[in-house]
């Protein structure tokens, strides 16, 4: 038996073998629950992905600082896929050992990342929870339905594997999303001297933007990153939105970078409004879509998301996410590994704008907290919520 999730397992590259690192459970499962209905049997195949980490992570660090930093001679020396390879990649031996041992409990590689630190390894349930001393089952979240394989409590890595690897990350990720919609008391004043709508000229205006081009310019490249099965946007919508509004952009057409598009049969305003203008906004740009659907949860959604674009050969140089959850309880190892894998992508020259905290403050229903914005990261571009306004004076 065959299940459809993707257990990521982050294994990272440490010093001397010591001892088995302990993880903990997770400090709260917010809307997970165990799922009664389909249980878990010991022969069950689960497919995960297996992280390696670089075989040195200071040289990470100092290429990304070097790569960002104005002033510096390698500023904007961005890493072709061979570089970044050689320099992300754990030593040979490393990773053969990490191979060999999970070959050796019962596991079978099926894949090696395009950048040669990345495992995709398929294993029953008895063998990964014997691997990692770890008991398994099926979670379903109360609130989205969603459902994955993860771990009722603590886990280990044993100590003969301690220097390869370092966490299961995915094993103990329960984001627990805490927001609820509040409605304002009273009415809610309009901004004084703002736009009535805002649309591609608009933008333009403000912000100084170009719109020299033509068709086939291509100049650069730039993506929209969408999250679940309804994430669609519809191509005849996108070309009625140009007629409109950018009528020079009639017959431009975004790409799909990765998922399946399925905006004829049902499109999501939101994909179709990200689309749009950042079509409109980038004129003359190469655009593709990601539509990610492979994530129980927003740490294993965003964990996915990097790990597709590092996979890829020419991924787009410039990537746009609307979608964040407020407050909640979040898993340290995960969102360490997705660092990482943002931090690749800045070696690599792409550069990622996520919107966090566009539709406002997040707090508690009396108002008496603050919630942060996940995810958020030194290694992206936050933008928060933007109100255009401007005197109107001739």
């Amino acid at each position: 038996m065959r299940s459809s999730l993707v257990t990521v397992l982050a294994l990272l590259l440490a010093g001397p073998v010591v001892q088995a690192t302990f993880f903990e459970p997770s400090r709260s499962l917010g809307d997970w629950a165990i799922a009664t209905d389909s249980p878990l049997s010991g022969d069950q195949s689960i497919k995960f992905r297996v992280a390696l980490k670089p075989k040195d992570l200071a040289k990470v660090n100092e290429a990304l600082n070097a790569v960002a930093t104005p002033g510096n001679p390698r500023y904007r020396a961005y890493l072709d896929r061979a570089s970044l390879s050689a320099l992300v990649a754990p030593e040979l031996a490393a990773a053969a050992h990490a191979e060999a041992w999970l070959v050796a409990g019962g596991s079978r590689v099926v894949e090696h990342s395009a950048l040669g630190d990345w495992l995709t390894v398929e294993a029953t349930v008895d063998n990964i929870q014997a691997m990692f001393q770890t008991t398994l089952t099926r979670f379903k979240n109360r609130r989205t339905g969603a459902e994955k394989v993860a771990t009722t409590g603590s886990y280990e890595i044993p100590a003969e594997v301690d220097s390869v690897i370092a966490l299961v990350a995915g094993m103990n990720s329960f984001s627990a999303f805490r927001a609820t919609a509040v409605a304002p008391a009273g009415s809610v004043p309009s901004a004084q001297g703002a736009p009535a709508t805002i649309t591609p000229d608009t933008l333009a205006a403000v912000y100084g933007v170009s719109n020299a081009g033509s068709h086939g310019s291509k100049m650069g490249s730039q993506a929209v990153v969408e999250f679940g099965n309804l994430a669609n946007f519809n191509e005849a919508d996108l070309q009625d939105f140009f007629t409109a509004l950018a009528p020079t952009l009639e017959g431009e057409t975004c790409g799909t970078a990765y998922g399946y598009n399925n905006g004829d049969i049902k499109a999501s305003v939101e994909a179709n409004l990200d689309v749009q203008y950042i079509m409109a906004a980038g004129a003359w740009v190469e655009t593709f879509t990601y539509k990610i659907t492979d994530g129980a949860g927003i740490e294993d959604e965003m964990l996915n998301y990097a790990y597709i674009v590092n996979n890829q050969s020419n991924p787009a140089l410039v990537h746009s996410i609307s979608y964040g959850e407020y407050g909640g309880s979040y898993d340290n190892a995960t969102d360490h590994q997705f660092d990482h894998e943002l931090m690749k992508m800045g070696l690599a020259g792409i550069s990622v704008l996520l919107a966090s905290g566009d539709n406002g403050v997040g707090c508690s229903a009396t108002g008496s907290t603050e919630e942060f914005d996940f995810p958020d990261s030194p290694h992206i571009t936050m933008v928060s919520f933007l109100c255009l306004s401007f005197e109107l004076t001739s």
